[in-house]
């Protein structure tokens, strides 16, 4: 990320759409090996989800936390593993009850058979507003690197005052541009097939499209809004230029002070395009 700042961008924008979204802060790193510190460079310091981000966002982190990575990760039929449900506490316990339950919800012929009754069980188990919500922000801002496209960077969260799993986004740095490869998934999320379930069995469900293409407008409109971003943008490349600039070779992936000057200057573009595939994709 030669703007050095699409982590904690991204993760600030989860947090201001109401989503649980570490903090995240810019640092300058130096190491010293016994004879003067040697600058680093820029990194972002990202608070991780199972030491303080449920207790400060939630005020409990007494529920189970999964990160989940691999084929499980997808939750599409067949794909499921407890190994590939990592624990991140609770660990004694070794219960994988609530993400086998959405598991199993999510892939039930109800969705077929009794639609409503498939929507009552999957969310008497998932936040499903809370997933429509994500859903809508990443995928206006775009991140090509998660759910969708890649079977990780996020976590699953058993809040115990509903007891729900509820999404929470992780690892940003790939987010705010159109991507690698395949690129980031279009705002109709039509790429999204059967191997996507969390996506593509909501998104079939006329109220919960609705939900989430409401979502995109709130998005758009109250946060990722053009003159805000390049606002932002802005603040943050006065803020950090000083340290971009004196990165040095070998110990930074900058080719150049310029690139570091284009990429911000590519975020600030990529926004006012993000409000015109919007308001393409809407009406």
């Amino acid at each position: 990320d030669a703007s050095l700042m699409r982590e904690k961008v991204a993760a600030d924008l989860f947090r201001e759409f109401g989503l649980i979204s570490p903090q995240v802060a810019f640092c300058e790193v130096y190491v010293d090996y016994g004879s003067g510190s040697q600058y680093f460079g820029l990194y972002a310091l990202v608070e991780e989800v199972d030491d303080t981000v449920l207790e400060s966002q939630l005020g409990d982190d007494s529920g189970n936390l999964y990160k989940p990575e691999g084929d499980a990760a997808s939750f599409a039929l067949g794909t499921y593993s407890d190994s590939e449900m990592e624990k991140k506490n609770n660990k004694d316990e070794a219960d994988y009850s609530d993400v086998k339950a959405l598991y199993s919800i999510i892939n039930s012929n109800n969705r077929l058979k009794d639609r409503e009754q498939w929507k009552i069980d999957l969310e008497t188990v998932f936040n499903v507003d809370g997933l429509l919500k994500w859903l809508a922000a990443n995928t206006v801002m775009q991140n090509w690197d998660t759910y969708g496209n890649m079977t990780h960077n996020y976590y699953l969260y058993n809040n115990q005052e509903t007891n729900q799993l509820n999404w929470i986004p992780w690892d940003n740095n790939e987010s705010l541009q159109i991507g690698k490869g395949s690129g980031a998934i279009s705002l109709s999320l039509s790429e999204a097939g059967e191997d996507w379930p969390l996506i593509c069995y909501l998104i079939d469900d006329s109220e919960y499209k609705q939900i989430y293409e409401a979502y995109v407008l709130q998005f758009i409109n109250e946060v990722f809004t053009s003159e805000d971003m390049i606002k932002i943008y802005t603040n943050y490349y006065e803020l950090l230029k000083e340290y971009a600039y004196a990165e040095e070779p070998g110990y930074t992936f900058l080719r150049s002070d310029t690139a570091f000057d284009r990429a911000v200057d590519t975020l600030k573009s990529h926004v006012k395009n993000r409000t015109y595939a919007v308001e393409s994709y809407l009406n």
